[in-house]
């Protein structure tokens, strides 16, 4: 302590802020004083000093550590007495301190510091990796201290406990010979390795199909060198290596990775998968052949023709592949086949002989000549055909387009076929004769002509005089037809018929009409068709039947048949309402029957079949259960009302017209009989979305929880006054399928019902 006039001042130490001891010193010099009574821990001191004159100081505070207890060294790896098999080994370990927040520590390896001064946290690891370790046993510890690790300050040390580890490290093997995939056709082998270990061997064992086969002793083998195993008697594809001990306390045992070796003595047998005398179009022919070998998976093949060397490659054992011959002549030759596996055994097929030929038939037309005009309809068609080295040839005589007949014809000889029905028009003839070898002989194509008459009618030449019918309008349909061909013709029949006449279930309209159709001449005829919901398919016929091709030859016989379609829709809007009346009416807007009601906005107009009984309070939207739920059950509402009136196969079914792939279009909400009836499937009635159109279904009807075609529908509609609909003005729009009516067997009518507001 320093003081400008007093030599002694008086002074307290503090510890921790608390009185501990009190003096006096003397000005300016150093005192040493005991602080006593204070356990292991950790203090911040501070002196407190006043003069003779009452002057007041302190000094700055320092920090100090009383420990008396040695830090905990523990080894955490590896274990004491452990066993590597590596040269490499990591030293782990764990210091522990009550104090000293860092501590320093030296580890110590076979009697010297490897790693020194290390400064490690309180509780923390740290470790240490000892490489190139030589075979045998190793000792290690750990000393560590606390203190300022600054100024590297040993307070208090301790040392761990010395563990031990070994290391043993496997011999080093390598194979030699023979390589791997080895093949041979000798059952005698030597198989060559070479060890080395720093210990010694005891003994090493060729290991055959990973069992010992052969073992040798330490006096048998030459460490660091090559040595080998005779092994005799061999026949069969083998893996082998080698395994050695060492001489080390761990007897320490290593195998070498397996080599292949197939020792292979019986050679292969080589097949010519043609028969002999088979013949070749081309000078390259493909020849199947197939190689079977006891062991070898793809043996080599080598082809000679006529004993002179052709071609040649591998093949799959057991499975047939070609042989691709080049540069052979036209004649007959002797093939042979020569197989041989990798192990070097080789043998050879049977004989084959083949016969080349590329030289294809000559043929040549007689008669009709060539351009002729034919008055009749048949005719004798007559050629000849000649080979260059086929006793005989097979033949196809076509005419336009059509094999007429094959032939078996004698090489030089003549053919000759008769034709007869021909149609009118060009008809085109030739002949194409194949020999022994395929070869592909094609005689000129020559032409004949033939005159007969042609009917035709198309779509465009069927007329309806309404296009756009209701059900029960009568269609008058007008049909014109032709005689397109070259010849006059007489009674030919026409008929008119609604759907294919080639199908069951088609229905003729009138009779059958006669008329005489000469060159280039066209008629009309008509006749009247009832309108029938969905697609009315009306066919018109000439000189049926046509899947026959009728009675009359015609130069083209596909154009005999043609049809026209109308649709006539399902669904028919009805709308009503004036001012002050509510009006039910008809499609054609025709008042039927009504109510003195001032205002219908919000009033409620349902249609049901007429045989229908309804409970107006039980009434539900389709697609939902008498819970107002969905589930497995309501989703087939649509297609069930479809399949009750027999509308299924319409596109404007209930299910087409309401959903889409059975997902409603959209949802309208009412309020019936003092009940609110919510997410009923809707579409609009016409072409606004003033006026829209839902379905109910009565839940009264039976047991059944959901609609399953056993309740009646109704279809719904709410009323808004004076609104501009698609017919015009008025309070409501329905749209209603006519087939409702037939819901329920008996009646064919609907009903109208209506709740006022």
């Amino acid at each position: 302590m320093n003081d400008t006039y007093d030599a002694f001042i008086n002074y307290t130490i503090l510890v921790n802020d608390t009185a501990n001891s009190s003096g006096t010193a003397q000005n300016a010099t150093a005192q040493n004083v005991s602080i006593d009574g204070l356990p292991e821990g950790v203090y911040n001191l501070t002196i407190s000093s006043i003069d003779s004159a009452g002057n007041a100081g302190n000094s700055s505070s320092i920090i100090i550590y009383y420990d008396l207890t040695a830090p905990l060294v523990v080894l955490d790896s590896p274990s004491n007495d452990t066993n590597l098999t590596v040269r490499t080994a990591i030293m782990n370990y764990t210091v522990a301190d009550n104090l000293d927040p860092s501590l320093q520590c030296n580890l110590t390896l076979d009697g010297a510091v490897v790693s020194a001064l290390r400064n490690i946290t309180n509780g923390g690891s740290d470790n240490y990796t000892a490489v190139g370790l030589g075979e045998g046993t190793h000792a290690w510890n750990v000393t560590c201290w606390d203190g300022n690790n600054a100024v590297n300050q040993v307070n208090n040390r301790n040392t761990s406990a010395t563990y031990i580890f070994s290391v043993y490290i496997p011999p080093l093997l390598s194979l030699i010979a023979p390589p791997n995939d080895t093949w041979s056709n000798n059952d005698t082998q030597v198989f060559l390795f070479n060890v080395s270990d720093e210990t010694g061997i005891t003994n090493c064992s060729l290991l055959l199909n990973g069992s010992i086969h052969t073992t040798k002793l330490a006096f048998d083998l030459t460490v660091n060198d090559t040595n080998n195993f005779t092994v005799s008697g061999l026949n069969n594809t083998y893996s082998w290596a080698v395994t050695c001990t060492d001489s080390s306390g761990g007897l320490m045992v290593n195998t070498t990775g397996n080599r292949t070796i197939t020792i292979d003595l019986v050679a292969p047998q080589a097949y010519i998968n043609v028969t002999s005398g088979t013949w070749f179009n081309t000078s390259s022919p493909r020849i199947n052949i197939t190689i079977f070998d006891n062991l070898d998976p793809a043996p080599n093949w080598t082809m000679y023709v006529d004993d002179a060397y052709n071609a040649n490659g591998t093949a799959q054992n057991g499975v047939g592949t070609t042989a691709n011959l080049t540069g052979v002549a036209d004649g007959y030759h002797t093939i042979i086949l020569e197989s041989r596996d990798r192990a070097g055994n080789v043998a050879n097929s049977t004989p084959t002989i083949i016969i080349i030929d590329t030289n294809a038939p000559n043929v040549t037309l007689i008669a009709p000549a060539n351009d002729t005009n034919l008055s009749q309809t048949d005719t004798w068609l007559n050629f000849t055909a000649v080979d260059n080295l086929a006793v005989a040839m097979r033949c196809n005589l076509t005419l336009d387009g059509t094999v007429l007949e094959q032939y078996n014809l004698t090489n030089g000889s003549e053919g000759a076929h008769y034709v007869s029905g021909l149609a009118s028009g060009y008809h085109y003839w030739n002949v194409t004769c194949l020999d022994n070898a395929t070869n592909r002989g094609v005689s000129e194509t020559w032409r004949f002509y033939v005159q007969v008459p042609d009917f035709a009618i198309t779509a465009g030449n069927i007329t309806f005089n309404n296009t756009s019918p209701v059900e029960n309008d009568t269609v008058e349909v007008n049909a014109t037809v032709f005689n397109i061909g070259l010849l006059n013709a007489s009674d030919v029949i026409v008929q008119f018929w609604r759907g294919d006449p080639s199908i069951a279930g088609a229905t003729q309209l009138g009779g059958n009409i006669t008329v005489n159709l000469s060159i280039g001449e066209n008629r009309t005829f008509s006749v009247n068709v009832t309108a029938l919901i969905g697609l009315n398919q009306i066919y018109v016929v000439i000189d049926p039947p046509t899947a026959t091709n009728g009675v009359i030859t015609e130069s083209n016989e596909t154009n005999n048949k043609a049809n026209k379609d109308f649709w006539v829709g399902l669904f028919e809007v009805f709308a009503g309402g004036s001012e002050n009346n509510l009006l039910i009416s008809d499609a054609s807007i025709i008042a039927a029957f009504g109510w003195n009601q001032t205002n219908t906005t919000g009033s409620n107009v349902f249609v049901a079949d007429s045989e229908s009984t309804i409970n107006f309070i039980a009434l539900q939207a389709v697609g939902r259960n008498n819970t107002n739920g969905t589930n497995a059950n309501t989703q087939n509402d649509f297609t069930e009302i479809d399949e009750r009136i027999n509308t299924t196969a319409l596109n404007d079914s209930v299910n087409r017209t309401f959903t889409v792939a059975g997902t409603p279009l959209d949802y309208m909400n009412i309020t019936a009989y003092k009940r609110s009836i919510t997410m009923i499937p809707a579409v609009n009635s016409t072409n606004t979305s003033v006026f829209r159109t839902g379905i109910l279904w009565d839940a009264s009807d039976g047991a059944s929880p959901h609609y399953n075609k056993s309740q009646d529908i109704v279809f719904v509609t709410v009323m808004d006054q004076n609104q501009a609909g698609y017919f015009g003005t008025y309070d409501y729009e329905i749209k209603v399928p006519a087939k409702l009516r037939d819901y329920i067997a008996g009646g064919g009518t609907v009903t109208f019902y209506a709740e006022l507001r």
